[in-house]
């Protein structure tokens, strides 16, 4: 049986010099947010870092992906390039500020291509804005 792929995209900043709190409370806080603070227990440890995390696409289309991908950056250009104006006085090689991509694929299954389009490309790299893919094997639990 082949299973479908999960892409997961997300904007995000992190860093163990940030203070989460006052870099952009107005966007830090919004709904469906996810933020952490330096030390802050988990079920792996305590986070090495503070961070914030704002959602921008999941589901099973590299084509809705491109697309949310971009939509996010048009929509929120005014907030990346403060964000990242911002965090460069703390940055530095522990401090990150970029647009993240995992895809999750059953173990056993063939490779996941993610192919970005030039678009999406092109405004990153007018903004400044890393990208990175993280793919990762899961196990499926309901398998028997």
């Amino acid at each position: 049986m082949t299973s479908t792929p999960v892409f997961i995209a997300h904007y995000e900043i992190s860093g163990p010099h940030l203070d989460v709190d006052k870099l952009l409370p107005e966007v830090v806080h919004r709904e469906g947010s996810d933020v952490w603070h330096l030390g802050d227990v988990t079920e792996f440890g305590p986070y090495p870092a503070s961070g914030f995390r704002l959602p921008i696409y999941e589901g099973d289309s590299v084509t809705e992906l491109d697309s949310a991908i971009v939509a996010f950056m048009q929509r929120e250009e005014l907030l990346l390039r403060t964000a990242y104006r911002l965090v460069g006085s703390v940055r530095g090689w522990d401090t990150q500020c970029e647009l993240s991509t995992s895809v999750f694929v059953e173990t056993g299954e063939p490779p996941v291509r993610v192919t970005f389009s030039p678009n999406l490309l092109g405004i990153a790299a007018r903004m400044g804005i890393p990208l990175n893919v993280l793919a990762f094997h899961w196990e499926r639990k309901d398998a028997t």
